[in-house]
């Protein structure tokens, strides 16, 4: 069985500490769960582009509350997925290549545009949220790759990326980061913000999405 709980206890044997000072970066891995019971939730987190967020989110380096002493949180990452795959870390390309493509999904817009149109100020001012929403594309130009930001799961990682309050820096004037990412994913759709099922659901769940992933409940109980 996978869960935080045993993902945490085997860091904590492979690093030190205890299981309670990997839990937050274990349970984010798996909060995607909450919006899909089948193996497509890993889709959203369980990839290269997830690692580059968690990393983005709990900095580069984890500092264990338990001693203080610390881990790169990139092996944290790759350990957790690895223990569900396998021993590997599925490629972007390997979990869209069967997606269809939503009606919804329009062409790459001009993210600094949408929001100047809707919030004004000046093009400098949205950087942040234009090197967000297009981090993905790093990975390749399969235009299914904006699925990952494009939706609402994806507004609430924006916020845990960039702060619950964002600070324009032209004018100092402050809004709330989650209303700037679901206006961004709102026009990007075409006035729609799918809910993450509405993504993942173009997706076929395929055998290698489950099988190979470490017994990790044999192992501790």
């Amino acid at each position: 069985m996978s869960h935080p709980y045993y993902h945490a206890r085997s860091a904590a044997q492979r690093w030190g500490g205890i299981w309670q000072d990997y839990w937050p970066i274990e349970h984010w891995f798996d909060s995607s769960k909450s919006y899909c019971i089948d193996p497509r939730h890993r889709m959203l987190l369980h990839q290269p582009y997830g690692i580059e967020l968690c990393l983005a989110i709990f900095g580069e380096v984890w500092q264990r509350p338990s001693d203080q002493q610390t881990v790169p949180t990139e092996l944290i990452a790759i350990q957790h997925i690895q223990e569900d795959f396998a021993g590997i870390v599925p490629s972007l390309e390997q979990w869209f290549a069967s997606t269809s493509t939503p009606a919804w999904l329009r062409p790459k817009a001009g993210i600094t545009e949408i929001c100047l149109q809707r919030f004004g100020g000046l093009e400098s001012d949205y950087v942040d949220f234009e090197t967000w929403f297009n981090r993905p594309s790093r990975y390749g130009d399969d235009p299914h790759y904006q699925l990952l930001v494009l939706n609402t799961f994806a507004a609430f990682l924006c916020e845990q990326t960039l702060g619950v309050l964002w600070q324009r820096s032209s004018d100092a004037k402050q809004f709330p980061t989650r209303i700037i990412a679901e206006a961004i994913i709102n026009r990007l759709c075409g006035g729609y913000i799918p809910a993450p099922l509405e993504v993942l659901k173009f997706t076929p769940v395929k055998p290698w999405m489950s099988q190979g992933a470490k017994a990790l409940s044999r192992q501790f109980d």
